[in-house]
């Protein structure tokens, strides 16, 4: 993945193609069935464009499917892959075959990502190219390791309902900034983890600590 390019493969998309709204639809239409499987969607986004990889799994984990158990850990552990395997210059992404083979029924992810379509498409207007020197090669391998850091939370928020999505808003942020190459969506994205983080320590963490005691 990594070249002597100075801005991140993969992450100069046409203006269709590069769309949230485009890449939403054409998750929801990955793969053969009644359902889609994380190899199907990875496939339909892109096995070198890292900004549009956590993105699209982030999202998910804003959508309403963060409180299927189970769903937070693998898409976690998704965001975790593509972040290190980003970090040590792979040029494509691999998943587990059994990572790969999970997934979710397509009715249900048209539902969760369809309810997310006002947002989407305000995103789309607002969200543009611009303070590139903030989303270069060096400050995208910085984001990639702080996205590998938080999805290591993810297991633990499960226990917590819909907690998960709070990680999978700050890492969409990241993925977002990325693809869009929008250093101004980094800078929030940045102000994000460090609230995410506060509220972690503050409400978070004594909430899972009462839990299971």
């Amino acid at each position: 993945m990594r070249t002597a390019e100075p801005d991140p493969p993969g992450e100069r998309p046409s203006p269709e193609a590069g769309r949230l709204e485009e890449l939403l639809k054409a998750v929801a239409g990955a793969g053969d069935g009644d359902r889609v499987s994380i190899g199907d969607a990875l496939a339909a986004v892109g096995p070198t464009s890292f900004g549009a990889l956590i993105l699209v799994p982030a999202l998910v984990l804003v959508s309403p499917l963060s409180g299927i158990p189970g769903v937070p850990t693998a898409l976690g552990l998704v965001i975790f892959l593509v972040s290190v395997q980003f970090l040590v210059g792979r040029d494509s992404i691999w998943l587990p075959g059994r990572l790969r083979r999970a997934g979710l029924s397509r009715t249900r992810i048209t539902s969760a990502l369809g309810r997310t379509g006002p947002f989407v498409r305000v995103l789309d207007r607002l969200v543009k190219p611009r303070l590139r020197f903030l989303v270069n090669r060096a400050s995208t391998g910085v984001f990639a390791g702080i996205c590998a850091v938080l999805t290591l939370t993810l297991p633990i928020l499960e226990a917590l309902p819909f907690v998960a999505t709070t990680t999978g808003s700050v890492i969409a942020l990241y993925g977002f900034a990325i693809l869009a190459e929008d250093g101004l969506v980094a800078l929030l994205a940045l102000l994000a983890t460090v609230l995410a983080v506060l509220g972690a320590v503050l409400f978070v963490i004594p909430a899972f600590l009462a839990l299971v005691t």
